[in-house]
């Protein structure tokens, strides 16, 4: 039986294997990102690790920023692929916890908005080189009644992994070494 595009049964066994082994849960991700010039460059998915098996993401991404910006215009910003990210595991958060909840939906769309001031980039002043605020703003087609589609929102917000990691200090640790 499927809900929301998930395989129901699968969704149940996933979450029941989890509950038993919940070090398998621990997933970590790799990427990398080769500069070529200016702002050009790709960024690439190199693999998830999971419960020690590693599964290779062949994915990669144009980075670039606009020709009003100094760059070619070759490919995405990085801000919009966060926001992109952003996006899509707020989305999927909410597909999840309408399923989990019993809650079919019709159509779902995540649509988010942040403001960047580039003097803090070009370390022209004091503003921050991050977004100030990013709003996000979920549009459902369900029949279910609006205090339900609230409750999902907050729990999109709370068990998303993008919106944590973006909300709530993450600790990055940077090292430079010579290649």
């Amino acid at each position: 039986m499927q809900m929301n595009g998930f395989d129901l049964e699968r969704y149940q066994s996933t979450v029941a294997a989890l509950k038993q082994q919940p070090e398998a849960a621990k997933v970590t991700f790799r990427g990398r990102f080769d500069w070529e010039q200016g702002f050009g460059g790709t960024a690439r998915s190199v693999e998830v690790e999971q419960a020690g098996e590693l599964t290779p993401r062949p994915f990669v991404f144009r980075c670039d920023v606009p020709v009003e910006m100094l760059g070619d215009d070759s490919g995405s910003m990085p801000a919009e692929r966060m926001l992109s990210a952003l996006a899509h595991c707020v989305g999927t958060s909410f597909a999840v916890q309408a399923t989990k909840h019993g809650v079919d939906l019709q159509a779902l769309q995540v649509e988010l908005t942040g403001e960047v001031d580039l003097c803090g980039f070009l370390d022209l002043g004091s503003a921050r080189p991050g977004f100030s605020g990013i709003d996000v703003r979920v549009l459902v087609r369900t029949n279910a009644p609006e205090a339900e589609l609230a409750r999902l929102g907050r729990d999109a917000a709370r068990f998303s992994p993008m919106f944590d990691s973006l909300s709530r200090p993450v600790s990055i640790d940077l090292q430079v070494e010579r290649a």
